[in-house]
């Protein structure tokens, strides 16, 4: 009995034996199955890394040519700014060095710390310090000064011998009007601007009122000196009026 025993104990372990013989052969088949797909996800990730990389190290690549592009577009940006700032530079050089030429002939260039201030005058006036008209035609005294206000001027007013000089040079040795009358009231010469006559300039024996009709003054052809005559008379006359300075 005790025989039978022993063969059906040592029956059941030799069975339970091989069960676990063959669990243990079953688990290591799965623990080399799981040890490859480790080495392959290992390679897929080392692989991966690789491409990682690879596109990294591209876009390193392409981010420095980026900024060189970038900084060779900037330079020459730059480069052409400074281009076009020289030209317009030497082009407005250009332009004032005209504009000065053009003036030159009509402005009194006083010379300051900045630049110069011009006063020119209009096309057929002449200037000294203010704009002359000369004209060359002949009027009488009151249509002499109507003329002179439709140009935006006056009879000329002469204040000193040195502006008389001067206007008596342009004329050429003819007689002209100036801005001076008695017609309101007799022996009280007024000029056009309303202003007494400060420094007479009158010829010897003048204003003498001959046949009591000599109302308006002119300058005689042959010295810079004024006279008394019709306002009747038909006569050159001179027109002035101030500069309007600006600066350049």
């Amino acid at each position: 009995m005790l025989v039978l025993l022993s063969l059906i104990l040592l029956s059941v372990m030799a069975t339970k034996f091989s069960g676990v013989k063959h669990e243990q052969r079953r688990l290591d088949k799965e623990v080399m199955k799981c040890r490859g797909e480790v080495k392959v996800f290992n390679r897929n990730i080392a692989e991966n890394q690789k491409q990682v990389t690879h596109q990294l190290e591209e876009v390193e690549g392409n981010s420095s040519v980026l900024f060189e592009e970038m900084e060779k577009l900037q330079n020459h940006t730059l480069s052409s700014l400074a281009e076009i700032q020289t030209v317009l530079k030497t082009v407005l050089l250009g332009l004032r060095h005209d504009v000065v030429n053009e003036f030159k002939e009509v402005c009194t260039r006083d010379e300051n710390a900045s630049g110069y201030t011009c006063q020119p005058c209009p096309a057929g006036w002449q200037h000294n310090g203010t704009c002359y008209y000369f004209s060359k035609q002949t009027k009488n005294w009151m249509e002499s000064r109507d003329e002179c206000e439709g140009k935006a001027s006056r009879l000329i007013v002469i204040k000193d011998q040195e502006q008389l000089d001067f206007v008596f040079g342009q004329m050429k040795g003819n007689k002209f009007w100036i801005g001076l009358s008695d017609k309101v009231l007799e022996g009280n010469w007024i000029w056009v601007d309303g202003s007494p006559v400060t420094m007479p300039l009158w010829s010897s024996g003048e204003p003498n009122d001959s046949n009591q009709n000599e109302d308006c003054a002119e300058v005689s052809s042959d010295q810079a000196k004024w006279n008394d005559i019709s306002c009747d008379q038909l006569k050159h006359f001179v027109c002035e009026k101030k500069a309007v300075p600006f600066f350049i």
